[in-house]
């Protein structure tokens, strides 16, 4: 955070943090710099995140416009593929997944602090799930569904037409 700005001069010490402040809120000083961004390495709201992130720290779910909605709006097919998604997200049973049939995170490689479905691996990047902060990608949505996917999963051959 810069120690002053054309909008901002900091009256007391200044902490960096992930998110901004709301605009418009009571309380808040006139000609602060505010609005809606996210700074660092900031969680979603939705699973899979950080085991333990407080709400306040993570995104609230956002509702512009992304790529993803751009590709579908023009019928094209895509998914978002990632290492890891399917034990993260806690699709158990699906292609990807490797915590057993059980009810707890059974691979050795998932995160400690991980709770169950939600077994994600030591090495999975929160952060680097971006659709995951759009609400049009929340769980339970067929948007998900359809298009975050765990890198090992296949896809339908294409057929000409």
């Amino acid at each position: 955070m810069p120690t002053s700005t054309p909008l901002y001069t900091p009256t007391t010490t200044v902490k960096d943090a992930q998110l901004t402040a709301k605009c418009n809120q009571p309380g808040l000083p006139s000609g602060l710099a505010c609005g809606d961004y996210a700074v660092n390495t900031t969680q979603p709201f939705y699973q899979p995140y950080s085991p333990g992130t407080a709400d306040i720290k993570r995104l609230p779910p956002l509702h512009t416009p992304n790529i993803g909605d751009r590709l579908s709006a023009k019928r094209v097919d895509w998914a978002w593929y990632s290492g890891g998604w399917s034990n993260a997200n806690g699709d158990v049973g699906a292609s990807g997944w490797t915590n057993g049939t059980g009810t707890t995170c059974a691979d050795p490689n998932h995160l400690s602090t991980a709770v169950f479905p939600n077994c994600l691996d030591v090495d999975f990047q929160f952060h680097h799930q971006a659709l995951n902060y759009f609400a049009n990608y929340a769980p339970g949505t067929q948007a998900r569904k359809d298009h975050l996917k765990d890198e090992s999963s296949s896809r339908p051959p294409r057929t000409a037409g």
